[in-house]
């Protein structure tokens, strides 16, 4: 719904809980910002690269999104790398205070690919399966975004 925030999941095929993405910010055909979150115990195993993606590629083409906006400290590596693997591109920095401390955060954007197929997009990759598919229901559209992993 517009101006609402939306959260995903990401879970093991058990159905553990292991990480969250999230759209705030969020107005139908025109944009959100994402963000996510994943332990530690999960990192550098290209689970969020992967959640990433598809949660935009939903976004692009099952909600219409013209541009999602994303930003992380300067400092995180790792989370510049997954935004850069998904075709963001780096906007502008700018100077927030932690912890009484000033830091760094860096803007970065994705724009809606050229016009694709749409429809249900799938992806393995390490045992990540991704799902993204929407359903027509009278005038209004449901979506689903189902993230899974098997460790």
């Amino acid at each position: 719904e517009h101006g609402h925030p939306t959260y995903l999941a990401i879970r093991q095929a058990n159905g553990s809980l292991i990480g969250v993405l999230s759209f705030t910010n969020f107005f139908m055909g025109i944009g959100a910002k994402i963000g996510y979150w994943l332990p530690r115990e999960w990192w550098d195993q290209g689970i969020m690269t992967a959640a990433v993606g598809a949660a935009c590629h939903h976004a692009f083409f099952q909600w219409n999104a013209d541009v999602i906006l994303a930003s992380c400290f300067q400092t995180n590596v790792a989370s510049r790398r997954v935004l850069e693997k998904n075709g963001f591109e780096l906007e502008g920095r700018h100077q927030l205070v932690k912890d009484g401390l000033p830091i760094v955060s860096w803007m970065y954007v994705a724009e809606a690919p050229p016009f694709e197929v749409w429809g249900e997009r799938a992806v393995r990759l390490n045992g990540t399966i991704l799902c993204a598919s929407s359903v027509r229901q009278g005038f209004f559209q449901v979506s689903t975004l189902q993230i899974s992993f098997a460790h």
